[in-house]
């Protein structure tokens, strides 16, 4: 259900928010799922917007740790 992963990704702002730079450690498997995610052709289209106002909270959370993702995410959002 893409409800469901929506709140997900919900959750994951809120704990990017609440750890701020302690979400470091895990932050390659969360923009590894959540990249996925917006190349998923089956995600239902609703979700991807949510996902990439995600990419705000994680990256100022991480702060300058966010600079490597920002190319994969450039060209994934030209696509």
């Amino acid at each position: 259900e893409y409800q469901i992963c929506t709140v997900a990704v919900g959750v994951v702002g809120d704990l990017s928010r609440a750890l701020g730079a302690g979400l470091g450690p895990v932050c390659d498997d969360f923009m590894r799922c959540l990249l996925g995610l917006l190349q998923s052709q089956a995600l239902n289209r609703s979700v991807k917007p949510h996902v990439i106002s995600l990419f705000a909270d994680i990256a100022m959370a991480i702060e300058g740790g966010f600079e490597r993702y920002t190319a994969i995410i450039m060209e994934i959002l030209k696509q």
